[in-house]
Parts: structure tokens; sequence; C-alpha cells
């Protein structure tokens, strides 16, 4: 893809949940794009979850 390439979504934060008690905490990419990593919080709490997903795939996104 190039920049002139149409724009997709590569992570909706509305649809971590359907109650919206789920929020993106952070996020990072690797360095040659492929990967990315965030947190999601749940209920507002302290605690996170770790996942990563392989972009060129879209597999469904581990927890680490």
């Amino acid at each position: 893809e190039t920049l002139e390439s149409e724009a997709r979504v590569f992570l909706d934060p509305n649809q971590l949940s359907d109650d919206g008690t789920v929020s993106l905490q952070s996020a990072s990419f690797s360095p040659d794009g492929k990967y990315m990593a965030y947190s999601l919080s749940t209920s507002g709490s302290d605690w996170v979850t770790v996942r990563e997903s392989n972009h060129p795939s879209r597999t469904e996104p581990a927890s680490l």
C-alpha cells in the first residue's frame, strides 16, 4: 500500500465493547509497521490487557 491508497480503519476503539466499558490505553507499532501492540482497560480499571496484532494478515489479536 502507498500513501495514495484508500484509507482503512486499523483499530476502531468504539468497537472494543458493546457497552463502551473497554478503552484503548496505549498503542505502538513495530519499526517495520507489521505489528501493533496495544493495551486495553475494562471498566476504568488500572489493570490492562496487552494484545498484539499482525497487520498484514489482520488475524485475531493475541493476548499477552
